[in-house]
């Protein structure tokens, strides 16, 4: 009985983020609603018994999209016009080419925990001895690099230009 309650209150939780979410007109609070709807999943998938994908979500999307989405809003710059830039069509042109190499290697690549069906569940300490593969470090320093690119890019075009 409890634990239907609950649920009926966590997923209320996450509809009524959602929905605020498409609602709001302000950027920053939208993102804040996102937090509310990542958080109502988190809880959801604690009810569930999914704790680690709980966690996970907690640690991701509540935690490091949200903080990223909040630091993206406040440094980028809001212009009033309805017009398009030509470095909002080349930054279109980019996510979108971007997108479709991310794609294409996820494609083609080979994941060695998944298996064949039926070989059982993977286990946790399997995906972090992936993880920390040292075949994997300079993808893991070329990330991170790309996203401290991102930031400083961020910041340069928020900056106010001097006169």
């Amino acid at each position: 009985m409890w634990s239907y309650a609950f649920f009926l209150l966590f997923a209320l939780l996450t509809l009524g983020s959602a929905f605020l979410l498409l609602s709001l007109r302000k950027t920053l609070h939208a993102v804040f609603a996102a937090m509310g709807a990542f958080l109502g999943l988190a809880a959801l998938y604690f009810l569930l018994g999914a704790e680690f994908v709980a966690a996970v979500q907690i640690l991701v999307y509540a935690g490091a999209v949200t903080i990223l989405a909040a630091f993206g809003v406040m440094l980028s710059r809001h212009r009033e016009e309805g017009r398009t830039t030509t470095g909002e069509i080349l930054g279109l042109v980019s996510a979108l080419s971007f997108f479709l190499l991310v794609a294409a290697f996820l494609w083609k690549a080979r994941f060695p925990l998944l298996g064949a069906p039926g070989e059982g569940f993977v286990r946790l300490h399997d995906i972090g001895e992936l993880a920390f593969d040292p075949a994997y470090g300079l993808a893991v320093v070329l990330g991170g690099l790309l996203l401290a690119l991102a930031l400083i890019g961020a910041v340069l075009v928020a900056r106010e230009d001097e006169p």
